[in-house]
């Protein structure tokens, strides 16, 4: 039975590409599930704070 482990989060499909490729050497069968901030302020200010600062 394959049962999906939560690596890692990235705000990007080309961050979460790159962190496949960089750790493809101890991941089994990696997968990128995306998903939207629409309704989680909490990742919405998260996502404000950084493009706001940065």
């Amino acid at each position: 039975m394959l049962v999906p482990k939560f690596v890692t989060a990235c705000f990007t499909h080309e961050a979460a590409t790159a962190y496949i490729e960089r750790s493809k050497h101890r991941l089994n069968r990696p997968y990128i599930e995306t998903t939207n901030l629409k309704q989680n302020a909490e990742m919405l200010g998260i996502r404000n704070f950084i493009t706001d600062t940065f």
